[in-house]
């Protein structure tokens, strides 16, 4: 089937337009707010040694170590709460869900075999990536349907979910795993620039106002991140499966 990538991420646009108010209701508790909360909660050490000359080596290792440890809760909590948030929109925009609270309940019948894709699909990338990083990327393409038709088509085995992404996708990986990396890369350039200016006004210190401004930043660019590849998935798919550009009301 022919695929324009353009007219996806056009049909995309026309969704949040249509559905704004909708997508942050629910991507407001489900993606912003554990992200924000990871980001006041989970502040990366300071440089161990400052003033002092050379960072101990061992330390800088010791210190980065505890925060990563600390990290790995907050990051299975913002996994299955995104998993979740993405059940509820998935259901609400392809299943036309009539409310919040249908969509809700029809998330959480998905949330499980959803999660359980996602934490494949992670492994399956994360494999490629430390092979020989193009076989992780292609499989971001390859991959990028899995999660959405365990909610588009109650495909509660996660194995045929992925059979089913490879089906829809081919011949397409490697256009959307770069529509997935623009999007997701744009979001890395505005929440690095907004960390430069955290750090210049804060002089190098820690003014706990800055900060949470500046969490809240990053974290709605994380937000707004995930609603956009939710989107472009959502019209990818109905473009490779022919079921049309109709937006739901």
């Amino acid at each position: 089937m022919k695929f324009d990538l353009s007219a996806a991420f056009r049909d995309a646009i026309a969704l949040w337009r249509a559905l704004r108010d909708w997508l942050l209701r629910v991507a407001a508790p489900f993606f912003f707010l554990p992200l924000f909360a990871s980001q006041m909660f989970l502040r990366p050490p300071a440089s161990v040694g400052q003033g002092t000359g050379t960072p101990d080596p061992t330390a800088v290792l010791q210190a980065w170590s505890e925060m990563l440890s600390r990290a790995a809760p907050w990051s299975l909590a913002i996994s299955v709460f995104s998993a979740l948030g993405s059940a509820v929109l998935y259901a609400l925009i392809v299943k036309r869900e009539p409310t919040i609270r249908d969509g809700l309940r029809a998330g959480l019948l998905a949330w499980a075999p959803m999660l359980i894709t996602a934490i494949l699909i992670s492994i399956a990338v994360a494999f490629g990536l430390v092979l020989l990083i193009v076989p992780g990327l292609y499989l971001l393409g390859r991959l990028f349907l899995a999660e959405l038709v365990v909610v588009a088509e109650g495909r509660t085995n996660p194995i045929d979910a992925i059979r089913r992404s490879f089906d829809l996708t081919r011949n397409h990986g490697w256009v959307l795993m770069f529509a997935y990396l623009a999007i997701f890369f744009t979001g890395q350039v505005a929440v690095s620039v907004a960390e430069m200016f955290r750090q210049a006004l804060s002089g190098g210190g820690e003014n706990p106002v800055t900060v949470a401004i500046f969490a809240a930043i990053a974290a709605g660019v994380g937000m707004l991140i995930a609603v956009a590849q939710l989107l472009l998935r959502v019209t990818v798919y109905r473009q490779l499966t022919g079921s049309g550009s109709h937006v739901f009301k």
